[in-house]
């Protein structure tokens, strides 16, 4: 059975993946990101990546890319397009992707190296919905977000299909300071779901470039803690 794509990546309205915030005309955003799950006393962890990038090909249309490895091991490779619905001040955003999803071996990561291994693929759509507003409260800007995926398996025998989705409260205290509190719930349907609290800051090291440092708290059929280390860039 294939397990659902598991989102790693936080989701900002100015800076990263996902959201109904389309990119401007000819703007360009490249991410990467690391997640290291229970750290032992001898730095062993398990550990995830994830590549994103997104491209404004036009002022209704945003091209992406996400690939990276889930928590099962699984390989996962997306093209996908973000079309706007709604760009009143709730906007709502639609997107479409397709790509292959593959089983692999957990990727390793301490003082001996890693190791990644391939075994098999299959194709996969994943249609997503994503509703969110900007407010200003206190003094302080921030925004507020709905992110939802299904991921369905057009090769897989046995019809099995994952839902996820995000709910994301973001601040900004400072010009380039940005405070991220994130819930992620989802998991294939025919399983208990999972669900996590990963809060985040991401600071603006230079124009266009971003580093975030978070920590994940597992709450529900998911890892107890994890930490995660992002870098973006905006050009």
């Amino acid at each position: 059975m294939w397990r659902a794509l598991l989102l790693l990546t936080l989701m900002l309205p100015d800076l990263a993946q996902a959201g109904p915030w389309l990119r401007t005309e000819g703007e360009k955003f490249l991410s990467f990101s690391l997640l290291f799950e229970d750290v032992d006393e001898r730095g062993s962890a398990n550990g995830y990546a994830s590549l994103y990038g997104e491209y404004g090909a036009t002022p209704n249309l945003t091209l992406g890319v996400d690939i990276g490895t889930n928590e099962d091991g699984d390989f996962n490779a997306f093209a996908f397009a973000l079309l706007p619905i709604s760009r009143d001040r709730i906007k709502v955003a639609f997107e479409i992707g397709a790509g292959l999803v593959g089983r692999a071996g957990t990727l390793r990561s301490d003082l001996s190296g890693g190791s990644f291994s391939a075994v098999t693929s299959a194709l996969a759509v994943r249609p997503g919905l994503s509703i969110g507003t900007g407010f200003t409260a206190m003094g302080t800007d921030g925004w507020f977000a709905i992110d939802t995926r299904g991921e369905f398996m057009v090769e897989d025998g046995d019809g099995d299909a994952a839902l996820a989705s995000d709910i994301t409260l973001g601040l900004k205290p400072r010009p380039r300071t940005k405070v991220i509190l994130q819930l992620q719930q989802g998991g294939p349907m025919s399983d208990p779901d999972y669900m996590r609290f990963a809060p985040s800051v991401v600071w603006e090291v230079r124009p266009g470039r971003h580093l975030e440092l978070g920590a994940t708290a597992g709450l529900k059929n998911a890892e107890a803690y994890g930490f995660k280390l992002g870098f973006w860039r905006q050009f």
